[in-house]
């Protein structure tokens, strides 16, 4: 049965705070359950900039997860020349309901996300952020290794964009609409 997180990213405040990259989500419940990797893309023009109004990108696990316990963050290249690409994410809101009950949780983060190769305009940059609710650890390559996840559209969202991804080629990975189907021009 099918579980839905509401999950919401919160970009900082100054301008300069956002990214255009391709913003992906992986969940980790508990005893364990991974759930992810999500393309978290509405199809709106700059879901992740600054002061901008935050977006809730709703997350369907095939089942409930449990708590999450952390979330991983990372990015992957938009274009071959990005703009302004590293982002600056304070915190992420996570909402569920279980039996009725509603749970709120706040992951921080408080790290610039970029890929360090395509700018940092002066900042610490790194691609990957594990999220806490008690603070983040960075990391420069993925923390799980070669293990490699579905990148799954949020529930309404647009379709990761692997034509646009300069590292495609190299990096593939099954592609799953929001309705669950899986793209066959990423393959």
């Amino acid at each position: 049965m099918s579980f839905t997180y509401e999950v919401t990213p919160n970009t900082g405040h100054k301008s300069g705070d956002g990214t255009d990259e391709n913003v992906l989500i992986r969940l980790y419940g508990f005893d364990g359950k991974v759930a992810g990797d999500y393309y978290c893309d509405l199809g709106q023009e700059d879901d992740f900039e600054y002061n901008n109004t935050h977006f809730t990108y709703n997350l369907v696990t095939d089942e409930y997860i449990g708590d999450i316990q952390k979330i991983l963050v990372y990015v992957r290249p938009n274009t071959e020349k990005p703009v302004g690409p590293a982002w600056d994410l304070c915190d992420i809101d996570v909402k569920y309901y279980v039996n009725g009950q509603e749970y709120n949780k706040k992951f921080q983060c408080n790290r610039w996300i970029g890929i360090r190769e395509r700018g940092s305009d002066g900042h610490d940059v790194h691609q990957f952020v594990e999220c806490y609710r008690e603070g983040s650890k960075v990391f420069d390559s993925d923390p799980e290794g070669e293990k490699k996840y579905d990148i799954i559209s949020a529930h309404g969202g647009a379709i990761y964009p692997c034509s646009q991804d300069p590292t495609w080629k190299n990096n593939k990975r099954p592609v799953i609409s929001s309705e669950g189907h899986r793209v066959d021009y990423c393959d």
